[in-house]
């Protein structure tokens, strides 16, 4: 907030480069007051919306962070991706999973890839395989977060069965 204490005037744009090298809370709760005052919060751009999730979430502000989804019109991958990490760490995965399925989001790879990623984290590697199986469309990324998240929490021999089983289409997703 230097800057402008020498005349120099932030609007959305600005405002939202400057957050990408924001750590610290106090500055965070500085530049989340001006999208406060200047009633930036609700209807801004996506990329700003976006912008204040992360710093929210950077700076332990979790719940800020979920609210700025909620009040978002429209969500895009960074939207959902984001708002996974915030639900994994404050227990909110069920209700993430359940409104991208309302939405249709599902068919989108990077929205599922972060799903599965979020609950292979939690160890809830039944959700994982769920949501693994469900998808339309699977990337390396899908194959390899699910693999992973076996390994991670020592079920190597699942992981070993599940490539077995699935070696041909694993393969052809390389």
């Amino acid at each position: 907030m230097r800057m402008r204490s020498v005349g120099f005037e932030f609007d959305m744009f600005s405002l939202s480069s400057v957050m990408g090298v924001v750590f610290d809370v106090n500055e965070g709760e500085q530049i989340h007051g001006c999208f406060v005052k200047r009633g930036w919060i609700s209807g801004c751009s996506m990329h700003l919306s976006n912008a204040l999730m992360v710093i929210s979430g950077r700076c332990e502000y979790k719940f800020n962070a979920v609210m700025v989804f909620h009040e978002m019109p429209d969500w895009d991958v960074m939207s959902w991706t984001w708002q996974i990490v915030v639900a994994l760490e404050c227990v909110e995965a069920f209700k993430i999973h359940s409104i991208i399925w309302k939405d249709g989001c599902l068919v989108v790879i990077s929205v599922c890839n972060a799903l599965i990623s979020m609950y292979a984290t939690s160890g809830r590697m039944h959700d994982t395989r769920q949501v693994f199986d469900e998808m339309v469309h699977k990337d390396p990324l899908s194959w390899n977060t699910l693999i992973n998240g076996y390994s991670q929490h020592h079920l190597s021999k699942q992981a070993i069965k599940f490539v077995h089983w699935n070696a041909k289409i694993f393969l052809s997703c390389f």
